[in-house]
């Protein structure tokens, strides 16, 4: 039956052994739940973990917190947050070009041309 499952005889003797026993994270799966229930399915697993050990004075580890809550299927409701836009660059960006010229000082017809390569960097042709 092992080779037909491809599975070692060790794998299947220690599964057989499990498969009567009770499960030792029941009850703190309850706690779990209980503490997901009362915050509102806000707390994440350190606030979980916090109020388990404040409300139930039970110490908990925050991973056993995270792996239980995994296997419940549980996980806090995050609010979105407002996006806020700093700045307008539609403005600057829209700018004309003879407004950025005047005001490093240089005077510009409509059809200047600044040329913005490295050797000619302060070369101006109209």
């Amino acid at each position: 039956m092992c080779t037909f499952f491809r599975i070692s005889r060790a794998a299947y003797y220690a599964w057989r052994r499990r498969i009567g026993q009770e499960d030792p994270d029941e009850a703190r799966l309850k706690l779990v739940q209980e503490a997901y229930q009362a915050s509102k399915k806000t707390y994440g697993y350190r606030r979980i973990g916090l109020w388990i050990q404040q409300k139930r004075e039970i110490t908990i580890n925050h991973k056993a917190v995270l792996r239980l809550m995994n296997r419940l299927g549980i996980h806090s409701v995050v609010r979105q947050h407002k996006f806020y836009r700093w700045g307008c660059l539609e403005r600057t960006a829209r700018q004309p070009l003879c407004d950025q010229l005047s005001t490093v000082g240089l005077s510009a017809s409509p059809c200047l041309h600044v040329s913005l390569s490295t050797d000619h960097a302060d070369k101006v042709r109209a």
